[in-house]
């Protein structure tokens, strides 16, 4: 237990308080080293109300405190922009223990160290106001190199910082392992806007917010210990004044994805000037989350049939079965296109392979080489019409500006609204307590500006759980690893259903497991053959078992119970026949040869919002009195239709780039 010196008046006191806010272990928000020690007190303290403002995990974090007869009476904190079931229960729990202590220099919240860090500076600078803390005079730094290491989204970030006495003078990341696409965003911008800016507090990158916040995090470590003003060097940045901007196009682009980038470079193609507008920091929306695989029909018509009928039943043929016949149909010129662009693809069968960071990485290239226009921390707000036509945008950007781009035509490519997860409980209850996979920009805004100029949006019910999640960092673990040879066990150790089964069915069936949760298995044959479980283990969510004892102590159950649900697989992989539960895939691997084996918990979590604004066959979108509306077009998981009650896995892809093509025809079309 820690000591801790109350604030009472002119009178200090020293206590013993409990470990309920233990020093953080290595979570999304990183990891704390160690406390400070508690702030001097002050007679002078003056009564009222005084608010300071720090730096969070997701944005500000505000602290108010109350003052009467030199002590604190009421503590109150907000930081919605906090991970609500982690940051959230430090700005829930932490201004009690402000409170109950008289000092700003609590215990942190285990797992959310940033926002606590973040609500103790903001209860000091609060504490200073208020004179319950004596204001110290700025001492220059001492010169050096500090290196800090932070725990980023998948690896482990260190920064060295150096300082002179008055100044930050470098911030370089020495060491790292994160997503090329994501983080690797944050890693460029971050360091150099801190050197810029003179504060740890420049910037972050939205859409890589763990690895911005490790490198916030080790920078600010540095600069406590140099023995900077954090006043000084821990401001946020002034921002600057708004700024109202006007441009004109032919199309204008609202999304980054892999839907909002096939249209815009397609109708550069066939001549028109594109801008794309991005509310992101960065590129890719929802596409860097995938798997980097799509399906693509062969070139059989009975196989095309088939396909089709495969989705229509997948999607409980509430599907427009006309959007998928052309989806399924033009799938296969996916491909091509792609190598004509001059894309690293494999084609393989009835799918391409190919990580989706590097196809997001490579459309935003040609997007630019191509004299395409795209502005990001850009949000659009508003689809303009004139004369029944859409007419282009109205947007904000990041500095609160308005951003008006005037357009022939506009192509909706915003995404799905798979994060906002009051609106997906509100529409399908039986959701309720589920976590998402989706990136937080998924919140719907395209469907909602479509719907205010008459656009009909339908099967916006229809939400899909994916049935294999890791929960405490959200990772989709992909279908690719089932249907490779992956095996699904229970809390029990035992096999309970179709592995490769439509996602709905698989889904409902871990809900029905003791606990509502499952472990995949694969040995090191499928680890090594599939790019995307690396990934996994460099998030520390894949346990490494030598044995199926092993397996089944990390699991809890019974070590006979693994071993035969092993040797009933066993004979499935020999006879290529799964009489109890029918799977049908390939019999690529038998998991059972050998160890090691490796396991991940997972369970089902919200990841694929099927409904949205209608489209026809032309992307053209389809107002509430049925008509094609002129110029407005949409793509992707932003429209409904295409996959009904249940998307397929490998049509995402599929979906966004086969209707973004024909998109971005479309409208280039229509300019002319």
């Amino acid at each position: 237990m820690k000591q801790i010196r109350k604030l009472l008046a002119a009178l200090l006191t020293v206590c013993l308080i409990s470990g309920l806010w233990a020093c953080s272990s290595p979570s999304e928000e990183g990891t704390t080293s160690g406390s400070t020690q508690a702030p001097e007190t002050t007679a002078a303290a003056d009564s009222g109300t005084f608010t300071g403002t720090a730096r969070g995990y997701g944005g500000d974090v505000t602290v108010t405190i109350t003052v009467a007869d030199g002590a604190i009476t009421e503590v109150t904190a907000s930081g919605d922009d906090e991970t609500p079931s982690i940051g959230g229960q430090a700005v829930e729990q932490l201004p009690a223990a402000i409170l109950e202590e008289q000092t700003w220099d609590v215990d942190t919240f285990s797992g959310a160290t940033m926002t606590s860090n973040a609500i103790r500076d903001a209860a000091k600078a609060a504490m200073t106001q208020a004179g319950l803390i004596e204001e110290t005079e700025a001492s220059a730094m001492t010169p050096g190199t500090y290196t800090y290491t932070y725990r980023g989204y998948c690896s482990d970030v260190t920064v060295a910082t150096t300082v002179s006495e008055d100044a930050i003078t470098a911030v370089e990341v020495t060491s790292q392992d994160e997503t090329v696409g994501i983080g690797s965003y944050a890693l460029e911008r971050l360091p150099a806007a801190i050197l810029e800016e003179q504060t740890v507090y420049a910037d972050t990158i939205s859409g890589a917010t763990a690895t911005s916040n490790a490198i916030i995090s080790a920078v600010k470590d540095a600069l406590t210990e140099a023995g900077a003003d954090m006043a000084v060097f821990g401001r946020t940045p002034e921002a600057d004044p708004p700024k109202d901007e006007v441009y004109d196009t032919d199309v204008v682009v609202i999304g980054a994805g892999a839907a909002g980038f096939s249209s815009a470079i397609m109708a550069l193609q066939n001549g028109a000037d594109v801008m794309i507008v991005e509310k992101m920091d960065i590129p890719g929306g929802n596409t860097v989350r995938s798997s980097g695989v799509w399906n693509v029909a062969g070139p059989d018509q009975q196989e095309i049939d088939e396909f089709i009928e495969y989705t229509m039943t997948g999607g409980h043929n509430l599907n427009n079965e006309d959007l998928v016949r052309v989806m399924v149909t033009n799938s296969s010129k996916i491909g091509p296109w792609l190598k004509e662009l001059g894309f690293d693809v494999a084609e393989d069968g009835g799918s391409v392979d190919g990580l989706a960071r590097g196809l997001i990485t490579s459309y935003l290239n040609k997007f630019e080489e191509m004299g395409g226009t795209i502005l990001f921390s850009t949000k659009a707000e508003e689809i303009l019409m004139e004369d029944g036509a859409a007419a282009g945008i109205r947007a904000t950007s990041e500095n609160g500006g308005t951003v008006t781009i005037n357009a022939d035509a506009v192509i909706v490519a915003s995404g799905g609204f798979g994060y906002d997860l009051e609106k997906c409980y509100e529409l399908k209850p039986e959701l309720a307590g589920m976590i998402t996979n989706n990136q937080v920009g998924a919140t719907g805004d395209g469907i909602y500006m479509a719907q205010d100029v008459g656009a009909n949006v339908i099967d916006m019910e229809q939400i899909q759980a994916h049935p294999t999640v890791e929960q405490s960092t959200a990772t989709l673990v992909t279908e690719g690893v089932r249907k490779a040879g992956g095996i699904l066990l229970n809390a029990d150790g035992v096999r309970f259903t179709n592995e490769c089964g439509y996602r709905d069915v698989v889904a409902g069936a871990i809900l029905e497991q003791p606990g509502a949760y499952a472990y995949i298995i694969f040995n090191q044959d499928l680890y090594d053959s599939n790019g995307n479980i690396p990934t996994y283990d460099k998030l520390g969510i894949v346990a490494h078992c030598e044995s199926t004892d092993e397996i089944a102590e990390y699991i809890g159950c019974d070590a006979q119970a693994v071993a035969d649900s092993f040797a009933a697989w066993n004979e499935c992989v020999q006879n290529q026949s799964d009489p109890e539960f029918g799977s049908e895939y390939t019999w690529e691997r038998n998991i059972t040869t050998e160890g090691p084996w490796y396991v991940i918990k997972i369970a089902p979590g919200i990841h694929h919002t099927m409904g949205g604004i209608e489209i026809n066959t032309e992307a053209e979108v389809i107002s509430t009195e049925g008509e094609a509306i002129p110029g407005l077009y949409a793509c992707g998981e932003v429209t409904g239709g295409v996959h009904g009650g249940n998307r397929v896995g490998g049509n995402a892809l599929m979906d966004c780039q086969v209707f973004g093509m024909i998109a971005g025809e479309n409208a280039a079309a229509y300019c002319q």
